[in-house]
């Protein structure tokens, strides 16, 4: 639950970051292609955080997309408030029982290390785990998008996802070992 949340914190503490998406937009030559690409961007992450329409710069098949992933982003958050409300029960019921939550502290936080670890070294396989995320996730081919005819992609080349899930990976693995440090230090306490 802990180790949940942590990963869905820092998903969500970029999935509506404009400034991640304008920098990779520099790192991958975006503006070379589509010099609106702040725009569109914008438009984005306004349609996955309020719902607002996607506009003309978005053909059918890119919107269609587009709602199959704000669908899998309101279930994410959906899981990401539960999970927040459990932590928070679990939390209150350690406080008032007044046992120790050392060990679950250390614990989460080496799983979250440990997990964070070994998909660093998978990093060489993204491509295959992002299509299998893809096809486990969607159950449609409008993930299958064409550079010639589909924008959406060169917005969010792959090198795109590559950059996110190494930075929700570096953020959760920060917040690993800040779990794993304090649980250690309040064990010694």
């Amino acid at each position: 639950m802990i180790t949940t949340t942590i990963f869905l914190s820092s998903l969500a503490s970029l999935i509506f970051n404009e400034n991640f998406y304008q920098n990779e937009h520099v790192k991958n030559n975006v503006y070379d292609s589509l010099p609106d690409a702040n725009e569109r961007t914008h438009e984005i992450v306004m349609f996955l955080d309020k719902g607002t329409e996607l506009g003309s710069k978005f053909n059918q098949k890119e919107k269609l997309h587009m709602q199959d992933v704000k669908n899998l982003v309101d279930n994410g958050f959906l899981l990401y408030y539960f999970c927040i409300i459990l932590l928070i029960s679990v939390i209150i019921y350690y406080v008032y029982t007044k046992k120790k939550f050392n060990h679950v502290l250390i614990y989460s936080g080496g799983i979250i290390i440990g997990f964070c670890l070994v998909s660093f070294l998978l990093q060489a396989q993204f491509q295959y785990f992002f299509i299998k995320f893809h096809e486990l996730f969607f159950d449609n081919n409008l993930w299958l998008l064409n550079p010639a005819t589909d924008k959406l992609i060169i917005l969010l080349p792959e090198q795109f996802f590559v950059d996110f899930v190494k930075n929700v990976y570096a953020r959760s693995f920060m917040a690993g070992v800040g779990l794993f440090f304090v649980g250690f230090v309040r064990k010694k306490i």
